[in-house]
């Protein structure tokens, strides 16, 4: 008997397993292709996507790559992709101070070269209990100690990139929220903002767009009021 329920248990864990795989293959394909999409739009032979404005093609990437794997999501999991939908906007959520917080953090550390170890740990246990009070780390001495923040290769690999995440995310909600009220609409904008792609700076394409610039003043409260009637 528990031979079966092992092999049932493998069985069940394979078939779990090639799923994600698939899953996480088609968002990794749903994310980097509209990036790339958006450079042939942008000049004869299309445009090196290093030389495109980082935000710009992050954001353009973020959107329809969450279409699309909604869309996967659908098909293997019918009307459960609700709660998958409530489960990740709350992951979204809980992202946009993190990513805040490393941007602060990495003005902190590069501004200030001649901060010790030590110092560079204190100001990131300072930005946690500011952005992340809700985190509890007792036990992890790493983790007290304030050496989280080494985990972020962004911030060793690419400094002050973390927060075109952010921008990004901003972005993507903001035509979430237009789609459901006016999909053919949004979707009509969207493409538009894969042919401007890189071709102006980020806050003129996104009011060509229709879309708010993130930095002015009530953007994200707006966003969150519209998210909070869905949640609701």
């Amino acid at each position: 008997m528990n031979k079966r329920a092992d092999a049932a248990f493998l069985s069940t864990s394979s078939i779990l397993l090639f799923v994600y795989i698939i899953l996480e293959t088609a968002f990794s394909l749903a994310f980097s292709q509209p990036a790339y999409y958006s450079g042939l739009q942008n000049g004869p032979g299309g445009r090196n996507l290093q030389q495109q404005k980082r935000n710009v093609t992050r954001m353009i990437s973020l959107i329809l790559a969450e279409k699309i794997f909604s869309l996967f999501l659908i098909m293997f999991m019918g009307y459960a992709v609700v709660h998958w939908g409530l489960l990740h906007a709350e992951d979204s959520f809980i992202f946009l101070p993190y990513g805040c917080m490393v941007d602060e953090f990495q003005h902190i550390v590069y501004g200030n070269p001649e901060l010790t170890p030590k110092e560079r740990r204190d100001a990131w246990n300072k930005l946690e209990q500011e952005y992340r009070p809700y985190m509890d780390s007792t036990g992890c001495r790493f983790m007290e100690e304030g050496g989280y923040w080494q985990r972020q290769h962004h911030i060793f690999e690419m400094p002050f990139y973390y927060i075109d995440y952010v921008l990004a995310q901003l972005c993507a909600f903001q035509f979430k929220i237009r789609m459901e009220k006016d999909h053919d609409g949004a979707w009509a904008d969207y493409m538009k903002l894969c042919r401007l792609s890189a071709s102006d700076f980020y806050p003129s394409m996104l009011k060509q767009v229709g879309l708010t610039v993130p930095f002015e003043e009530g953007c994200i409260q707006k966003i969150v009021d519209e998210l909070d009637k869905k949640l609701d």
